[in-house]
């Protein structure tokens, strides 16, 4: 296995995080938005009082998030030769299980979040991180 840092397209790692944003925007909005907020700790009362720059704050960090994991899950499915779309599947599902799923689960375990709510979260992490693996593979793939 080579880890080249430069050895992605870096347009297909563009797009993906595009994409990916808007994902999450639909998934904690009309999907889930109502659920999340019902076994999250926000009191919907108090979250309408955030200053509005402060959530443009917010939704800036987000996105920057997405370009840090479109980028490097773009490093990881190069470096490990992830080359077809199943491969890429499953190698995306493997890093979401071993450092999402596994990790995420602290806070049912110590920070009293409910299942239902880190349910939520992590399925929104795998889906994220398959949304984000095909648009790189398509961009990857047929964007040449």
């Amino acid at each position: 296995m080579k880890l080249d840092l430069l050895d992605v397209n870096f347009l297909a790692v563009f797009v993906a995080s595009i994409v990916g944003y808007a994902f999450n925007m639909i998934w904690y909005g009309p999907l889930f938005g109502k659920t999340w907020l019902k076994f999250s700790k926000w009191d919907p009362e108090e979250l309408k009082k955030v200053p509005p720059k402060l959530m443009q704050i917010k939704f800036a960090i987000g996105y920057l998030q997405q370009i840090v994991l479109s980028y490097f899950l773009a490093v990881f499915l190069t470096a490990f030769k992830a080359e077809t779309f199943a491969h890429i599947l499953g190698f995306s599902f493997l890093l979401w299980l071993a450092f999402v799923a596994v990790i995420a689960f602290n806070s049912v375990l110590w920070e009293n979040h409910s299942v239902p709510f880190y349910t939520i979260n992590v399925s929104a992490r795998l889906a994220n991180f398959w949304v984000l693996s095909t648009i790189y593979f398509v961009v990857k793939n047929f964007a040449q």
